[in-house]
């Protein structure tokens, strides 16, 4: 945090007279150490070596605007953990242009922080703020000090964000991890088919083949013929995506009647010759899609059996993981809801969420990368006896006990702590 004294609040210093612009995005200002509490503040003023009072408008700290909102206030972020602030105009006083490199923004609501009527009033001019500035922001040794300024202190090792002391100040986007596994040739089926894979954990997929290809066999000589691939796997896995993309009534079979193909509205469906195109797709029709229905299996891993999830826990947990490998999520995160319907079978964890498209079902919390919208990592709701005894629940902080909801969010975060 960078912490100024200004002389008293005089007009000089508060950049008041003049017909001067607002300021704007990336523009360099500060603001009372007071408009964030009075604890906060006399902590700041007991760092000062001029002891100067708390309430002080002189005692300040500096941040870049970030936003401006339609009632006229700005949002200032800072470059420590403290928590942006909007603040009225007339509470800022101006340092430098936005000469300043990025900073990743921080997305925050207005605070509901009370407007002083006695703070200074700030006035933007061009020339005055170059004047004023007393030299530029160094990405390495911090602001440069004002060499006419009285009061002020130099102090180039003023805690920071570790990212701006190395230099990392853009706002950097996803990343994924296995692009250069693909084929090199961007524009071919084979590409595509590899770049859809790489979502899916291949191992998992490779266990799953196994059981229900066992599975089939253990049903006697009737299915004496039968197997189970991963390739089969696949195709079977994109057919319930073909249903995602064209619901419609009528039941699952009736994506495979060949009249289908001939009506004059709605989609025409080929899935039968679709399939024919694939691997060992010559006997792949409505039969073997309920085949592969009848022997689903899901492996288990080491779950024991008196986990209530134990069915579908590992299966999660794998693609969790995968997720997390596959990218990396750029600056930007958001965490949502999801609901997965309930289909009028036992399901653990069923709860009810009425503003929900599906308010009957298994609540998930989703975390995305907000550029792409690719999921990154997600928590499935088990219950609130079991949430509560979830990691970063009651934990104690400086600021008091960290609840369900903040240690929820900490927990999908987690993978991402400290990577810019």
């Amino acid at each position: 945090m960078q912490f100024s004294l200004q002389n008293g609040g005089n007009a000089d210093n508060s950049v008041s007279e003049g017909n001067g612009s607002p300021p704007s995005v990336g523009d360099r200002v500060s603001v009372p150490v007071r408009a964030f509490g009075e604890e906060y503040a006399r902590q700041r003023a007991a760092q000062h070596p001029s002891r100067v009072a708390w309430s002080s408008d002189a005692l300040r700290d500096e941040g870049v605007v970030r936003d401006k909102s339609s009632d006229g206030k700005f949002l200032v972020y800072f470059n420590d953990d403290q928590e942006p602030v909007w603040s009225a105009r007339k509470a800022l006083q101006f340092v430098s242009r936005g000469d300043a490199p990025t900073r990743r923004r921080v997305v925050a609501e207005a605070s509901s922080d009370d407007e002083d009527d006695d703070a200074p009033a700030a006035d933007f001019d061009d020339d005055d703020a170059e004047e004023r500035s007393g030299g530029h922001l160094d990405a390495q040794t911090g602001p440069s000090t004002p060499a006419d300024l009285e009061g002020w202190q130099r102090n180039d090792a003023y805690s920071s964000d570790e990212r701006m002391k190395w230099g990392h100040f853009s706002e950097h986007p996803p990343v994924w991890n296995v692009l250069h596994e693909l084929p090199k040739d961007q524009q071919t089926v084979e590409f595509f088919f590899a770049a859809c894979k790489s979502w899916f954990n291949m191992d998992f997929l490779s266990d799953m083949a196994e059981l229900m290809h066992k599975k089939g066999r253990e049903k006697g000589v009737q299915w004496a013929a039968w197997k189970v691939s991963v390739d089969d796997l696949l195709q079977w896995i994109g057919v319930w995506y073909y249903f995602l993309a064209f619901p419609q009534s009528g039941g699952r079979r009736s994506y495979f009647m060949h009249s289908s193909a001939h009506r004059t509205f709605g989609p025409r469906h080929y899935l039968e010759e679709w399939l024919k195109r694939g691997k060992n797709g010559d006997h792949k029709g409505v039969k073997w899609f309920e085949n592969m229905e009848t022997v689903f299996s899901l492996p288990k891993g080491d779950v024991g059996t008196t986990d209530p999830f134990h069915e579908v826990r590992h299966m999660w947990e794998s693609f969790g993981s995968h997720f997390r490998k596959v990218v990396t999520p750029g600056w930007l995160l958001c965490l949502d809801e999801s609901m997965v319907a309930w289909q009028g079978k036992g399901m653990p964890g069923l709860m009810v969420v009425p503003r929900k498209p599906t308010p009957l079902g298994l609540e998930i919390h989703t975390l995305c990368d907000a550029q792409s919208g690719v999921l990154v990592n997600y928590e499935v709701f088990e219950g609130k006896t079991a949430m509560a005894a979830k990691e970063f629940v009651g934990d104690k902080t400086d600021i008091g006990e960290i609840n369900k909801s903040t240690a929820l969010t900490l927990r999908c975060v987690k993978p991402y702590f400290s990577s810019g």
